[in-house]
This record gives structure tokens, C-alpha cells and sequence, in this order.
């Protein structure tokens, strides 16, 4: 799974090149199911995860249809859920 980044107050994008993330670290929370109690959860330091097929599998088994969604964590609060997929 892959998502684009987004800067928080650097909202220019002048020189094309990446803006500042003006955040202390780049985080990420990467959920299934639902946002408030997700059924599992993974954090990552880059906008992306690989999840190998032996862990994918049972889940999607468990919980056909159920949403793989990401959260930035920020310093001060995380961003809105974005939906990344449904497992099959």
C-alpha cells in the first residue's frame, strides 16, 4: 500500500520540489476495520506498507470488505482517516 504525504502550513509548491513536512517525524497509522477499534493496526515511518500474503490471507478470510485506512500522526494530532482499500 502506498499514499502521498501531506505538509501541514506549506501549502506553496513553487520550486516543485517536496514541501517541508513541518512535523517533528513522519508517522503514520495504518488500521483495518474501524477507525475508533480497529481489528489490527501498524505503524510506519514511511508513506507505505507491505504486508506479506501469510498475514493478508487470515485477515481477509476474518473480515472480507473491511477497510485498510491511514492516519498521519502529527505532532499535536493525527489527520482524518483516509481509505486506502477494502480486503477482498
Amino acid at each position: 500500500l502506498g499514499w502521498t504525504r501531506r505538509a501541514r502550513g506549506a501549502w506553496l509548491w513553487a520550486d516543485a520540489i517536496d514541501a517541508p513536512l513541518v512535523e517533528q517525524d513522519e508517522r503514520y497509522r495504518v488500521g483495518l476495520g474501524p477507525v475508533e477499534a480497529p481489528i489490527a493496526e501498524w505503524a510506519v515511518t514511511t508513506p507505505t506498507l507491505a504486508l506479506p500474503a501469510e498475514v493478508v490471507a487470515p485477515l481477509a478470510q476474518a473480515n472480507a470488505g473491511a477497510a485498510l485506512w491511514v492516519r498521519q500522526v502529527g505532532s499535536f494530532s493525527q489527520s482524518l482517516p483516509l481509505l486506502l482499500t477494502r480486503l477482498p
